[in-house]
């Protein structure tokens, strides 16, 4: 599927618009079937399944399919995660049960691989600082994020959510899983 070739990340030189850096605080767990909207943004219905048009769209369909990831697991499996490493290590789990061989057929299992990708793309927001950039492709494994470091002002990590969890889910135990994943960018963000 489209994304699944893009590299992990890449480090790339800052360019216009800067990204101001990571959240210095330490930010209050939230339950993913609860997340508040981005702060600026309210939204009265949740969008439609169109795909978002600019950068903005995108993190308010994120946080709706990332809630709607914490509902589902709530009602399916009597789990409920927080926007946390442990969270998305009981995410990850259930996403590899459900998608046992690899493979994304239905409209269903399709919906599951956005809801986890939008649930990875709500924690790099939401921790790290991360910015979409690039989410006008109908095939949102091409989707890019930037996350800018406290270390390196000059520098920004390039990212693909999307085609990060696809990768997860094609590849299987033969790639690193999105915990590890999501630590390697929070190490490489400070």
């Amino acid at each position: 599927p489209p994304g699944t070739s893009s590299p992990p990340s890449r480090i790339e030189p800052r360019g216009a618009p800067p990204l101001s850096p990571p959240p210095l605080e330490t930010i209050g767990l939230e339950r993913v079937e609860t997340l508040a909207l981005p702060a600026g943004i309210q939204v009265e219905a949740p969008p439609s399944d169109d795909p978002p048009r600019n950068p903005t769209a995108a993190r308010v369909a994120c946080t709706y399919l990332a809630r709607e990831l914490g509902r589902e697991l709530r009602l399916r499996n009597s789990v409920e995660i927080q926007d946390d490493v442990a969270g998305l290590e009981v995410a990850q789990r259930f996403l590899r049960e459900a998608l046992v061989d690899g493979r994304v057929r239905p409209p269903e299992e399709e919906r599951e691989v956005m809801r986890h990708g939008a649930f990875l793309s709500e924690m790099i927001a939401r921790r790290l600082g991360g910015r979409w950039i690039e989410v006008e492709s109908r095939d949102a494994g091409t989707w890019v994020m930037l996350v800018p470091t406290r270390s390196r002002p000059d520098e920004v990590t390039r990212v693909w959510p999307f085609g990060r969890v696809l990768r997860f889910v094609v590849m299987g135990h033969r790639e690193r899983d999105l915990v590890s994943y999501y630590l390697e960018l929070q190490a490489r963000s400070a």
